[in-house]
């Protein structure tokens, strides 16, 4: 779609008006750490039983996956027994690849929140043995987030993260998420999760493709036009894109626009930062944390939230 300049005419004021094209290719640079969202696991029970799940209170993952459990009668005198949940250790394992060099690979960490864990615990990577004490207070989504630097233990091709719980409560296990925070982009390819060298060119509207499936905060998109100009005392940018529902701020060379969180996504432009020829759009968008935390992508067509998992995966 060709960007257009054009006059609306509101009363008796006229005003000139730029409509900024999204769908080309720009710059992409995400504003800090960008995530590898650990939800789906591979749990394996005492009797061998298997199955994949969420990071849900151990009640709910044996429901969902409708894995067997022994019953365990508690009786006492001159009462009727009683249900009691037996204690079980369950290993929980899950794979991802990283494809980062030893330039890119810096200061990966291993995240997640207070009371993840619930009962006894042993995280290994590659191996690497992880306890509580390895874990810190590394503020990056909340100011409560326990983290470890893993850069170290991360390696090329295949990475296996185990974790055993041994817990004696049905909201025990593993019940949120666990996250790769870094400097890289994350794109999935046969079946697994990869961390690859940051994308830094790509489309506004298709963030999963731009290897930030799970961010949450603010990307900048940066482009060059040749075909804005000005001929009144000020030039209103305009976004009419429907795909856009995010808060967005501009940057026109060096002139700074007031915050827009809705439409209609119109920015006034003083005249005196329209230069003739090449001009500079630096669009800061802040995205939710849907992302993030759910492990969704709000599909606009559909207008609905989807599974990154099972949607809007490149091929």
């Amino acid at each position: 779609r060709i960007c257009k300049q054009m006059w609306h005419a509101m009363g008796a004021e006229r005003k000139e008006v730029y409509i900024l094209d999204i769908h080309s290719q720009m710059k992409v640079t995400p504003i800090g750490k960008n995530a590898l969202r650990l939800a789906l696991w591979k749990a394996e029970f005492p009797d061998g039983q298997t199955a994949m799940v969420d990071s849900f209170p151990l009640i709910d993952q044996l429901e969902l996956s409708q894995v067997l459990m022994p019953v365990k009668a508690k009786s006492c005198f001159g009462c009727p027994k009683e249900l009691q949940f037996a204690g079980v250790p369950v290993i929980y394992r899950q794979e991802f690849v990283s494809e980062l060099t030893k330039t890119d690979k810096e200061d990966i960490y291993l995240v997640m929140e207070p009371g993840t864990f619930i009962g006894e615990w042993k995280l290994t990577l590659n191996g690497i043995v992880l306890t509580e004490k390895n874990f810190t207070v590394t503020p990056i989504y909340s100011n409560t987030n326990l983290g470890v630097n893993i850069t170290p233990y991360v390696k090329n091709g295949r990475n296996e993260i185990e974790i055993l719980i041994h817990t004696d409560v049905t909201y025990g296990g593993i019940r949120n998420p666990l996250y790769l925070f870094g400097n890289f982009s994350v794109i999935k390819k046969q079946e697994a999760w990869s961390l690859v060298p940051l994308i830094t060119e790509g489309y506004m509207i298709d963030p999963v493709r731009n290897g930030l499936p799970f961010f949450a905060g603010t990307i900048l998109y940066e482009k060059k036009v040749t075909d804005m100009q000005c001929e009144s005392e000020s030039l209103w940018i305009s976004i009419k894109n429907m795909w856009l529902e995010d808060a967005v701020q501009l940057w026109v060379n060096d002139y700074k626009t007031e915050i827009r969180a809705w439409r209609p996504y119109e920015f006034e432009i003083p005249k005196k930062y329209i230069k003739k020829n090449e001009n500079i759009i630096k669009i800061y968008l802040d995205t939710t944390a849907a992302g993030l935390f759910e492990g969704q992508i709000f599909n606009r067509e559909k207008h609905c939230y989807e599974s990154v998992e099972e949607s809007h995966l490149p091929s």
